[in-house]
């Protein structure tokens, strides 16, 4: 389910927000389910970054 390399913390970090939405966080199919939502969101850039960078670039310039 999940296909990203990924640590032992970010594991136990999925489960606690299991545990924060009163989910159960012994479940490794929701345990994976949150854990893949979590990679996908690392990997996209921040809201907005593309506007810092130009201005970054255009300062550079």
């Amino acid at each position: 389910m999940v296909r990203a390399p990924f640590a032992d913390f970010t594991w136990r970090h999925a489960r606690q927000l299991l545990t924060d939405q009163g989910r159960d966080d012994t479940s490794e199919t929701a345990i994976a389910q949150v854990l893949a939502k979590l990679l996908r969101r690392a990997g996209k850039p921040p809201a907005g970054s593309e506007q810092v960078m130009a201005r970054t670039r255009a300062d550079e310039l």
